[in-house]
């Protein structure tokens, strides 16, 4: 990893390379990773079904720690119990697990941009911007 380590990172990318086992299909993966993040998130947002509701998390929690997205994998982790045992604020954990799945398809992005030859981290980011403002949403505050 000849890149520059960031600070405070929110998905940790030598964990989903190691995951992978090659940084190239990795990265591939992780482009299409943050679009289908989103889609989930809206899925997960509108869901009033408890059953699918507690099935489509279980999915992002494991494909958020494949993907080295620890924080989004502890969130999932945490509205799936509050789900399964009826205890805790299922509207705020599910709230965290949105706002942190938007900051993983934020840096997924930037980092699947800048490692490759199609554009910059930043300007790939930049496009995300309407996407994640669209329907009011605000832009995930940095830890």
């Amino acid at each position: 990893m000849s890149q520059k380590r960031r600070p405070n990172p929110v998905l940790d990318d030598c964990r989903g390379i190691m995951n992978f086992g090659d940084e190239s299909l990795y990265l591939v993966v992780l482009k299409d990773y943050a679009e289908e993040l989103l889609a989930a998130v809206h899925r997960i947002e509108s869901m009033n079904d408890k059953a699918r509701l507690k099935d489509e998390v279980a999915l992002l929690r494991g494909s958020a720690s494949y993907m080295g997205a620890e924080r989004l994998k502890m969130a999932a982790a945490a509205l799936l119990l509050a789900l399964e045992s009826c205890q805790g604020n299922e509207t705020a954990l599910r709230a965290t697990l949105c706002e942190q799945a938007r900051a993983v398809c934020v840096e997924a992005r930037t980092l699947a941009a800048g490692r490759s030859a199609s554009g910059t981290g930043a300007e790939v980011a930049a496009e995300l911007v309407p996407v994640l403002e669209g329907a009011g949403e605000k832009l995930p505050r940095k830890c």
